[in-house]
C-alpha cells in the first residue's frame, strides 16, 4: 500500500507519465512521486502507480489504482468544422449548429467567448472533464435579407438535435438515407406584401428641342420632323426569400421548376402595348418555362420580343392620364390572393423577366408659328415602375424517415414529423423566422417575391 496516495486525479490533459504524476502530487501533496512510477494506465478505465524497486519510502510490492482514469483532449482538435452557416446570435444557437457540424462534440462541457457579429470563442469550461483549450469559430447572423433556405439542411439539423437529446450516450457518426417521400406540400398562395410603388419620370425624346423658326413677318404653318424611338416594356420577377427544397441530402420527392396554375379568377394590368398586326420576333431568354402571375406573363419561350409600332398605333401606347390612375390599375391587380401549383419553385432566386421592345415612330407635326417668331418642341415619353412585394405561402406537413449510424456502427432506423423537427430547432434558436409552425401538424413557410411592371407612354408635347 502506497500510504500517502488518498485521492484519485481528474481528467489529465495529455497520458504521458510526467502529466499525470504532476496531477497525482497535485491532489496528494504528501506523496513522494520519485518513489512510484505509472505501472499501467487504460483510458476510460484504469490507472495504477507502482513503487520503484528501489524505493527507501514504499512498500515495492505495493500498488494503488485509480477507476475510470480520463484524459481531456484538445478542443482543437475535436472541432473540425468551424465556419458556421447563417445563424442568430445567440450562444444557444451558436453552440448546437457547431454541435450538428460535429457530431460528437459534448456542448455541455462547452462555454461562447468573444463574441461579436462575425466569429466568436469557444472555450472549454474550467471544470470540464473532456476538453481543454478554445477554438475561434465564425459565421455570419442572419440579417433577413435575400436569402433561400435550404429545408433539406433544416430536415437533418432536426433529426440530429432530436436524435441527440433523446440518446444522450449515443454519439452520432452519420445520418443517411433521408426519405421526404412522405410530406405533402399545399399549393402556393401569393399575395400582395404592402401596397404597389409607382414611380414616373419625364424623358425627352426625339433628338431633345426642335426649333421651329419662322423669317417671315406673317404667321405661317412649319412642321417638325418624325422621328424614330425605341421603347421597352419589362415584366420583372424574382424571388427574395425562398425555399429550397432539392438540394443537399437524398430524397425522392423533388419539386419541379416553372409552371404555376391559378384556382380563382383574377384580371391583371393589361398592358395595351400587344399589337394584333404586328410582325413579333421572339427569342427564349434564360431557358426556362414561363408562368403568370397576377395576369403578368412572365419568361418562357416568348420572354423577348421585338415590334415596330406605326404612326397609326402610336395611340394605343397611351394608356393612362394620371400617374393615379397608373397605381389604381396596377393596385386592383393585387387584390385577390392567387393559388399556384404545389410545385412552383421557392427555390429559384434568378430574376425573371419578360421583355418588349418596341420601335416607336411619331409623324411630323404641323404647328402654326407667328411671324418673326421661333419656338421649342418638345416631345416627352412617360417612364414608369409599378413594383410590389408578394408574400408566398406554402404549408408543408407530414413524417421523415431516416438511418442514424453511431460511432459503433450500429443502425438505428429514426421516425419523425415535419413539425417536431422544426419544433426542436426551435428550441435552440435555429429555426428560420420564415418558417412559423402551425396548431396542427403542420408548419409554413413565408416567402417573398418582388414583381416589377416597366413600361413608357407617349407624354406632351410642349412649345415655348
Amino acid at each position: 500500500m502506497i500510504t500517502d496516495f488518498k485521492t484519485c486525479i481528474g481528467p489529465v490533459d495529455d497520458t504521458s507519465d510526467a502529466t499525470i504524476l504532476s496531477a497525482i502530487k497535485t491532489k496528494n501533496p504528501s506523496l513522494d512521486i520519485s518513489q512510484v512510477y505509472v505501472k499501467q494506465k487504460v483510458v476510460g478505465r484504469i490507472l495504477e502507480l507502482g513503487v520503484k524497486s528501489n524505493s527507501n519510502k514504499y512498500n515495492t510490492n505495493s500498488s494503488c489504482y485509480c477507476d475510470n482514469f480520463k484524459v481531456r483532449t484538445d478542443l482543437n482538435k475535436n472541432i473540425l468544422t468551424f465556419n458556421l452557416n447563417i445563424i442568430t446570435n445567440d450562444n444557444n444557437a451558436i453552440l448546437n449548429e457547431l454541435n450538428y457540424l460535429n457530431h460528437n462534440l459534448d456542448i455541455s462541457q462547452l462555454e461562447v467567448t468573444n463574441k461579436t457579429t462575425k466569429s466568436a470563442t469557444i472555450k472549454a469550461k474550467s471544470n470540464s472533464n473532456k476538453y481543454f483549450g478554445e477554438k475561434k469559430i465564425y459565421y455570419a447572423i442572419d440579417n433577413e435579407q435575400n436569402k433561400i433556405i435550404n429545408l433539406n439542411e433544416l430536415i437533418e439539423k432536426g433529426i440530429f438535435l432530436n436524435f441527440r437529446d433523446k440518446n444522450k450516450e449515443n454519439i452520432v457518426k452519420e445520418i443517411k438515407n433521408i426519405n421526404t417521400d412522405n410530406l405533402i406540400y399545399s399549393n402556393v398562395i401569393a399575395s400582395k406584401s404592402i401596397e404597389p410603388i409607382i414611380n414616373k419620370n419625364k424623358e425627352n425624346i426625339c433628338s431633345g428641342k426642335t426649333i421651329l423658326e419662322n423669317n417671315l413677318s406673317t404667321e405661317q404653318k412649319l412642321r417638325t420632323s418624325n422621328c424614330k424611338y425605341t421603347i421597352q416594356e419589362v415584366k420583372s420577377f424574382q424571388i427574395i426569400t425562398g425555399l429550397s427544397k432539392t438540394t443537399g441530402l437524398q430524397t425522392n420527392s423533388e419539386v419541379s421548376s416553372g409552371s404555376t396554375s391559378s384556382s380563382s379568377s383574377t384580371t391583371g394590368l393589361q398592358t395595351g402595348h400587344s399589337q394584333s398586326n404586328s410582325s413579333t420576333n421572339s427569342s427564349e431568354v434564360g431557358g426556362s418555362a414561363g408562368f403568370n402571375l397576377f395576369g403578368f406573363s412572365i419568361g418562357g419561350s416568348a420572354s423577348s420580343s421585338h415590334q415596330k409600332t406605326s404612326a397609326s398605333e402610336t395611340s394605343s401606347l397611351t394608356m393612362y392620364n394620371s400617374t393615379q390612375e397608373i397605381s389604381k390599375s396596377f393596385s386592383n391587380s393585387f387584390s385577390k390572393s392567387i393559388s399556384l401549383s404545389n410545385s412552383f419553385d421557392l427555390g429559384n432566386s434568378q430574376e425573371k423577366q419578360s421583355i418588349k421592345i418596341f420601335e416607336l415612330e411619331l409623324p411630323f407635326q404641323e404647328l402654326n408659328v407667328e411671324g418673326n417668331q421661333k419656338i421649342e418642341v418638345s416631345t416627352f415619353l412617360d417612364k414608369v415602375l409599378a413594383q410590389v412585394t408578394l408574400n408566398l405561402k406554402q404549408d408543408i406537413y407530414g413524417e421523415i424517415n431516416s438511418e442514424i449510424i453511431n460511432e459503433n456502427n450500429e443502425k438505428t432506423i429514426f421516425k419523425i414529423s415535419i413539425k417536431e423537427i422544426m419544433q426542436k430547432l426551435k428550441q435552440y434558436y435555429l429555426l428560420p423566422q420564415e418558417v412559423t409552425i402551425n396548431d396542427d401538424y403542420s408548419i409554413t413557410f413565408n416567402g417573398k417575391a418582388n414583381l416589377s411592371y416597366q413600361f413608357s407612354t407617349i407624354g406632351e408635347t410642349s412649345t415655348r
